[in-house]
């Protein structure tokens, strides 16, 4: 179980998934296309917008927030390292917002 069966799981999945199954994972990709096109082109007007380094930091918080939504939404536990991580990354922005001020 691993990588290396990645593609046999693949394709046996694609042997017994129904019309509606595919219909629904060609809608999610073309979703998930979609979504990170728009999402590279309002970074990209932010960036017109603010200094390469806010950019930098306010991009640099995505994963930071991703995970609390995480969290909050699927009710996952997080290991106090990462509960570190997350409140160092939250105290990293707010010190970059009050030294630009």
């Amino acid at each position: 179980a691993g990588l290396q069966d990645a593609p046999a799981a693949l394709r046996a999945s694609a042997e017994t998934a129904s019309p509606q199954e595919w219909l629904t994972v060609i809608g999610l990709v073309l979703l998930n296309g979609a979504m990170y096109y728009t999402y590279l082109q309002f970074s990209w007007v932010i960036l017109m917008r603010v200094s390469v380094v806010t950019h930098a930091v306010g991009n640099s918080m995505r994963r930071p927030v991703v995970l609390i939504c995480n969290v909050l939404y699927f009710q996952n536990e997080i290991s106090a390292v990462n509960a570190m991580g997350i409140c160092l990354a939250f105290s990293g922005v707010v010190l970059y917002t009050r030294a630009k001020s």
